[in-house]
């Protein structure tokens, strides 16, 4: 229910959160669909061939985007009872179901990118091939499905999935209720969601770890690359081009793992920070503009990882344009100069040609002067 004294806010804010939130969701939606449509239509053969383990990872990424998105961006506030919120139309049951899958989503969502993280580590860094990736895929595909799910069940029991301000998530009931009271008589009383305090630690424990493992697998990643860029030089420098080569591979692959790791933290940071400002301030209300930046950055995942999964495309037509410019170059240039070649030889033989004639010309134009010349002055 709405709190009382807060109606004209809810009014105004949750309109614009709203319309916000479902814009912002909608194009993720998209982009998820893209990557995923894309993975199983016209990259097949990749995705279940076996030495893709990165693309099977981003597939998983994509769906737990997209069920993140669609659940609690784009539903928003719908499912919740009706009357709890602007624009709620549910009850109790749509309410759990919404929050179950909002927890499945965000646990299989860091999960999965916990595993893309890894997975770029063990290959640029470690050397892993293929077929020691695919004997892990259980630990980077499998795990992150049953953590989500594991995590998500035990709430239910709980009754701890309710309202909490956008909508339905782990929280108890009535709203700011407090979960130690133990008498029903007293209005702190919860009646739903006692444990739900336990839950939340749970997923923040989760969520941190997610976090903590992609910054460190982003800082050995980036490292690798500044290693890359020497050795490139070293060996470019000794002449040794098979070695220059495969460093350069090396380092696009590590730097498509920083890019991912980049899209991560600009869907996750906000989450991140709403959490520990709590933490430091949980007395303190939370600030209007983290509002809006949470439903501005949080539900564009897909959004960020499709931008991702196109760019080596885009990377691979400049280079290929730029080289077809350099050879169409090349080409124009020794057309100019086998044009130019063709040219000279004519023009020094009509040069010649042409002193030639005028040396005969001269010459016979000299010879009758000179006899009139003489015939003038012997008739004078």
């Amino acid at each position: 229910m709405v709190i009382a004294g807060y109606e004209q806010f809810y009014d105004d804010f949750y309109k614009k959160i709203m319309i916000i939130s479902r814009s912002m969701a909608s194009i993720s939606v998209i982009c998820s669909c893209y990557i995923i449509t894309d993975l199983i239509i016209h990259r097949k053969k990749k995705l279940f061939a076996n030495n893709v383990m990165t693309n099977r990872i981003i597939f998983g990424v994509s769906l737990y985007d997209l069920l993140y998105s669609f659940t609690v961006w784009i539903l928003f506030s719908f499912p919740m009872r009706t009357g709890t919120s602007l624009g709620s139309m549910g009850n109790i049951t749509t309410c759990t179901i919404q929050g179950f899958f909002a927890q499945v989503a965000i646990i299989g969502s860091v999960s999965f990118n916990v595993s893309l993280s890894i997975c770029y580590v063990l290959i640029v860094t470690y050397g892993w091939n293929s077929t020691r990736l695919m004997k892990m895929q259980h630990a980077f595909l499998t795990a992150p499905v049953l953590l989500s799910v594991i995590l998500a069940i035990p709430p239910l029991f709980d009754n701890s999935y309710n309202f909490n301000v956008f909508n339905c998530q782990i929280a108890p009931h009535p709203f700011l209720c407090d979960p130690t009271e133990g008498d029903p008589a007293m209005p702190s009383y919860c009646e739903r969601g006692r444990n739900s305090k336990i839950f939340v630690t749970m997923s923040l424990v989760v969520t941190f770890s997610a976090g903590i493992i992609n910054v460190v697998s982003m800082i050995a990643l980036y490292r690798f690359v500044l290693q890359q860029e020497t050795r490139s030089n070293r060996h470019v420098f000794d002449g040794n081009e098979d070695r220059s080569a495969q460093n350069t591979y090396s380092k696009r692959v590590a730097v498509q793992g920083v890019f991912y790791f980049i899209a991560f933290a600009l869907a996750w940071w906000d989450y991140y920070f709403y959490f520990i400002y709590v933490m430091i301030y949980p007395t303190s209300p939370i600030p209007i503009w983290c509002n809006y930046t949470t439903v501005v950055f949080v539900p564009l995942q897909g959004f960020f990882n499709a931008f991702v999964y196109l760019r080596p495309r885009y990377v691979a037509h400049r280079r290929n344009a730029s080289s077809t410019a350099g050879q169409t170059g090349n080409e124009l240039i020794k057309k100019e100069s086998k044009l130019s070649e063709k040219m000279k030889i004519p023009i020094a033989q009509n040069d010649t040609k042409n002193n030639e004639t005028n040396k005969n010309v001269m010459s016979a134009m000299k010879t009758p002067i000179v006899e009139n010349d003489k015939a003038i002055t012997g008739s004078t």
